[in-house]
């Protein structure tokens, strides 16, 4: 029998939800428990901002296939199960045509262990202050260029239409597995000089930053849609996990018409 987590952000509006959805897995002979890490799923109720959430505060899980399940009949790109839909779970956690696969971005911040951390969307460094902030942006063992601007996004192609896309980043479909730098307002005059399209990179390369120590090396981390508040970073080391995270998704879910539903159609 699988053993399933249910996971939630604490908010009232969502009690109902939660016991309806508890007692839905209940009524299908489904074994809840407590513990996400040993969980074969791991279900998350809410928006596509909650699944990122959640995903996070249930450590990147690489055993359990995971399920977003919307509040109600309008899906996101994650939380892509109506919640009318939430009783088709129970019978095909263990079917693979219900699953895809995702890429998780990992980073390490001053090459120390204490500071590694994983994004299923993207990664962003922003200026702390009202100043610009400069990296040296290397790519394997090239140095690329001197950025200079408000900040940069690594995003990973399910992350692509986020935060990237709406700094004109290119939309990336999810079945190739690639990372993609974009930057944030960069800076350009006759003094400074920038690579100003997206940069799409196979999954196989490393990216560095170095954040010049000029006196605005406090800036802001973005971790999916979180911020992290550390202190004093000098580098950051990204790169890619091909297809490390399993996303639960019904067999008609058509990612095209994902986005025309997100963009293009009327709500």
């Amino acid at each position: 029998m699988n053993k399933v987590y249910i996971h939630e952000k604490e908010n009232e509006n969502k009690s109902i939800l939660m016991n309806q959805l508890i007692q839905s897995a209940e009524q299908n002979q489904v074994k809840l428990i407590n513990q996400p890490r040993k969980a074969d799923a791991i279900v998350i109720l809410g928006n596509d901002g909650d699944f990122l959430h959640g995903v996070r505060k249930t450590n990147f899980s690489s055993n359990a296939v995971y399920i977003g399940v919307s509040e109600n009949e309008s899906v996101g790109l994650y939380s892509s199960v109506p919640f009318s839909r939430k009783d088709d779970i129970w019978k095909n956690i263990s079917n693979t045509a219900y699953t895809q696969k995702h890429d998780v971005l990992h980073l390490s911040i001053d090459d120390r262990e204490d500071r590694f951390y994983a994004c299923l969307n993207e990664f962003s460094i922003r200026s702390g202050i009202i100043k610009s902030i400069v990296i040296d942006v290397q790519i394997d063992d090239s140095h690329l260029e001197q950025f200079h601007g408000d900040g940069l996004i690594v995003s990973t192609p399910s992350g692509s239409s986020g935060y990237n896309k709406s700094i004109g980043g290119a939309v990336v479909d999810p079945k190739l597995t690639s990372l993609q730098i974009s930057k944030i307002a960069p800076l350009t005059n006759s003094r400074y000089n920038v690579f100003h399209s997206p940069l799409v990179l196979d999954h196989s390369r490393k990216i560095r930053f170095d954040i010049i120590q000029d006196g605005n090396d406090h800036p802001i981390i973005g971790l999916d849609n979180e911020a992290f508040p550390i202190s004093h970073i000098r580098s950051v080391e990204l790169s890619l996990v091909p297809r490390a995270l399993t996303h639960f998704n019904l067999p008609e879910a058509n990612y095209i018409d994902q986005l025309k539903d997100q963009f293009l159609n009327k709500k």
